[in-house]
């Protein structure tokens, strides 16, 4: 055995009076949250025993209640005296587990009083293990506490090396883990993406060599969950969630998959993947259902967060109605999140009343420590305040928050503005609404740039899409529609949570901005936008089963109110039976049977009538029915029969289409020479591309275009793997339109990324590899869409001249640019940049314009 080594069994013998028993910790750094909430009962049962190994365990579960509540007078206070004591008993009775967890309380308490010296002492006072957890404490409170560009904040990484060295030197896989973790999110705060994403990787790897799935699984989700996410980290993201699915399936845990499959739908539909991300997030009921788990609250309130997304209300009513059934009674958590998406959900729909009452249960739910949040919740009450009517209510409400409670954050600050503007807009004070609409303008790049850094940040923002939304709503109202018309198109060229609610607002406000304005043509198509996402939204349908959802939402309500009143009753009936005599009940009960049989009578000759007039009218309606339903049969086989051909045969060619891939990987095993080796790889990479189209074909629900940003993203996905772009160091970014587009242009356009892309990958990088830009933006009035791909790259040689090449590639990519009847070109600007401009045309048009050349 090594000196070392040796040291490293023999010290804590020595100094067993100072530092007993301090390894082998539980890798864990959140604090627990106990099942009870109330600490004074759990402090009377410490009190009332001895004190020994319980005593200790009953003072840590109170100390880490008192943490959760720390927000009130004095709780910290009795979190810290109560883990001392812990700390103190544990060290005279040499009781390791409780030693570790006082200990490690206390320097929590110590990092939330910005007392380092102190949770440093106990760090010099502890080894192995439980030494890393607390230098990770107090790394948490440097990254956590400070803004990137504090000096503070450098201190986290050099505490967090020192961990990784300890855990490397005692083997320690499970807290050297928990450091690269930190690590991670230092380096992501900082800005250090590619750093961020290797210290997780490193984790990843470190289990895929050992075959260990189920550890794999969780750091692919720890590093989905923890990425910023933004435009250029989507697609990471998005793959991290898709490989801990796959992982927790080979390591056969159906739960955690779920829960992973849960993480890639919401990702999914926070970037326009809305047809993916519903089938992920009802999946995840049907795993859970089908292994006898529990479907938590959060889950369903993420399925109705999802519909109430995309205007589904009355599908997001009945989830949240369902989460609220399995919410248990003290999970003040879920159920400040089912509050909140009920009172946005309410908002929308304009019932104020309802909106008001259950964002002010939110608040009252949300610690203060979540200050983010609950600053959110604030400025939603403050709104629904003063679109009531309360004007004076609501901006007293927000200023006292806001003077209470000051943040330093950008995007908390443009939060604020895009408030206070909407609230002078409504109460008439015009110059003020302009002055916090251009301050939120203002703070909009510096918000986005925070929020693009900050992990595990809320995207419920006005950063973007909703400022831009807002100032352009604001000038449209007032006249101003030249400019109104640029802020509302700029707010729908980057969709990112972007609600169905405030789409439906914008294309009614282009309408008119565009009437104004003698933009006819553009007018017409927001106006149907407008009534086709309205009559979506509206349905009667839909309105019936809100209607319905609501009621038996408030009967519920109801039923609980009666159920208290009605416990109330019986022992105030209990009481007057007492003080009164047989005679008065007698009476009582005399009179009660006459009103009863009085009123059952008169019931009973209106029951009559009514069921006369119901028995007419059923019939009547039950021959309408019959004759309807017949009709609706018909035409339901005939489109079904429609729908499975179509399906049926976009199925067929793509298995053809694989087919022939798998013919020209086959023969490509049998060649030798490596420039026909590479020509059968891109050709079976173009194959691919329209393999991938009438995939989508056939497994959506849209048989006549293709979205574009999900078949992008698809065909990115298969470069990335085929390409392996993570070794090559190259990344790609998306800037898409959420378009559709016709089947007969989607196969030139599917070829002309697929070579674009495949070019730049090969040739425009070197070892240190580079970024590739794919863009398709849409001019709505000329109904012309632009791609492009662009790299930062190496560029094209200075004597390139695109009619003197002789690329196939080239070539291809010019002849499929005249099949789109659009324009191809070209040029090298730090990188290179290949564009097509073409107009959208329906099957129709194309079939029409197609027969018309060939006449020619």
């Amino acid at each position: 055995m090594g000196l070392r080594r040796f040291l490293f069994y023999l010290i804590p013998v020595l100094l067993s009076p100072l530092v007993t028993y301090a390894q082998n910790t539980p890798p864990e750094l959140a604090v627990k949250r106990e099942s009870e909430t109330d600490g004074a009962t759990v402090v009377r049962t410490m009190n009332n025993g001895k004190r020994d190994t319980n005593y200790i365990q009953l003072a840590i579960r109170a100390s880490h209640i008192y943490w959760h509540q720390r927000a009130a007078d004095r709780k910290l206070d009795s979190c810290f005296m109560y883990a001392n004591a812990a700390y103190q008993l544990s060290g005279q009775l040499k009781y390791t587990e409780g030693r570790n967890e006082a200990g490690y309380m206390l320097c929590k308490f110590y990092t939330e009083k910005k007392d380092v010296s102190q949770a440093t002492k106990l760090v010099e006072a502890a080894y192995g293990e439980q030494r890393v957890r607390l230098m990770l404490g107090i790394g948490e409170y440097y990254v956590f506490k400070f803004d990137r560009d504090d000096p503070e904040y450098a201190k986290a990484l050099p505490l967090v090396l020192q961990a990784i060295k300890i855990c490397e030197e005692y083997h320690s896989i499970r807290w050297w883990q928990e450091c690269l973790v930190l690590q991670g999110k230092y380096f992501f705060k900082k800005g250090d993406f590619l750093a961020g994403r290797e210290s997780f990787m490193r984790i990843v790897n470190k289990h895929h060599e050992a075959k260990d799935y189920g550890l794999e699984a969780k750091a692919w989700s720890k590093l989905g969950n923890n990425t910023p996410e933004n435009d250029s980290t989507f697609e990471d993201i998005r793959h991290s969630f898709e490989m801990a699915v796959h992982y927790y399936y080979l390591a056969n845990n159906l739960k955690e998959a779920a829960y992973s499959l849960r993480d890639l739908g919401i990702v999914n539909g926070n970037h326009n993947q809305i047809d993916s991300s519903e089938k992920q997030l009802l999946r995840v009921v049907t795993i859970l259902k089908s292994i006898g788990e529990r479907v938590t609250p959060t889950t369903y309130t993420n399925i109705g967060d999802f519909y109430r997304f995309t205007g589904q209300y009355d599908k997001a009513l009945y989830y949240i109605l369902e989460a609220l059934k399995v919410t248990k009674e003290d999970d003040i958590i879920a159920q400040a999140n089912i509050n909140l998406v009920l009172g946005i959900l309410y908002s929308r729909i304009q019932d104020y009343p309802n909106s008001l009452k259950h964002f002010q249960i939110a608040f009252n739910h949300l610690d203060f420590r979540n200050s983010t949040a609950k600053l959110h919740v604030a400025n939603e009450i403050a709104y629904v305040m003063v679109v009531s009517g309360d004007h004076k209510k609501g901006v007293a409400f927000l200023d006292d928050y806001i003077k209470a409670h000051p943040s330093t954050s950008i995007s908390d600050r443009q939060e604020n503005a895009s408030t206070y503007g909407q609230i002078y807009a409504i109460m008439g004070d015009y110059a003020k609404a302009e002055k916090s609409y251009l301050e939120m303008l203002s703070l909009d790049r510096a918000a986005a740039e925070e929020n693009g850094r900050n992990i595990n940040v809320s995207h419920s923002r006005v950063t973007g899409s909703g400022a831009n939304f807002l100032m352009g709503k604001f000038y449209a109202e007032r006249g101003r529609y030249r400019e109104a018309n640029l802020y509302l198109n700029k707010s729908m060229q980057n969709a990112q949570f972007l609600d169905a609610g405030q789409a439906l607002e914008t294309y009614e406000l282009l309408f008119k901005s565009d009437s104004a304005l003698g933009n006819y043509l553009s007018a017409i198509k927001n106006f149907e936008r407008h009534k086709n996402l309205y009559d979506s939204i509206n349905s009667v349908h839909r309105s019936r089963e809100m209607n319905e959802l609501s009621l038996k939402y408030q009967t519920e309500q109801r039923l609980k109110d009666i159920e208290i009143l009605r416990n109330k009753e019986t022992k105030n009936v209990a009481a007057l039976q007492r003080a009164n005599t047989v005679r008065n009940v007698i009476i009582a009960g005399a009179l009660f049977l006459l009103l009863l049989a009085i009123w059952a009578y008169y019931g009973y000759r209106n029951k009559q009538r009514s069921n006369l007039k119901l028995q007419l009218q059923g019939e009547e309606i039950d021959r309408q029915n019959k004759a309807l339903q017949t009709l609706l049969s018909q035409k339901d086989q005939f489109l079904k029969e429609k729908e499975w051909l179509l399906k049926e045969i976009h199925h067929r060619v793509k298995n053809n289409l694989q087919i022939i891939m798998s013919l020209l990987n086959s023969q490509s095993a049998h060649l030798r020479n490596s420039d026909a080796i590479e020509a059968i790889m891109v050709s079976g990479n173009r194959v691919r591309s329209i393999a991938l189209i009438h995939q989508k074909l056939y497994s959506g629900d849209n048989l006549s275009s293709i979205n574009m940003p999900e078949y992008v993203a698809d065909l990115l996905r298969y470069m990335m793997d085929g390409f392996d772009t993570s070794e090559r160091k190259v990344r790609f970014i998306q800037q898409i339109a959420g378009i559709n587009i016709d089947v007969a242009q989607a196969v030139p356009v599917g070829l002309i990324l697929n070579e674009a892309i495949t070019n730049a990958i090969k040739y425009a990088f070197g070892k240190n590899g580079g970024e590739i830009t794919v863009t398709f933006r849409s001019h709505k009035d000329t109904n012309t869409v632009v791609m492009s791909i662009s790299d930062n790259g190496k560029g094209l040689p200075p004597d390139f001249d695109i009619r003197q090449s002789s690329s196939l590639g080239m070539e291809m990519m010019q002849g499929l640019a005249k099949q789109l009847r659009g324009q191809f070109s070209i040029h090298s600007n730090k990188g290179t940049t290949i564009s097509v401009e073409f107009r959208l045309f329906s099957a129709v048009e194309n079939a029409l314009l197609t027969m018309k050349e060939r006449n020619l």
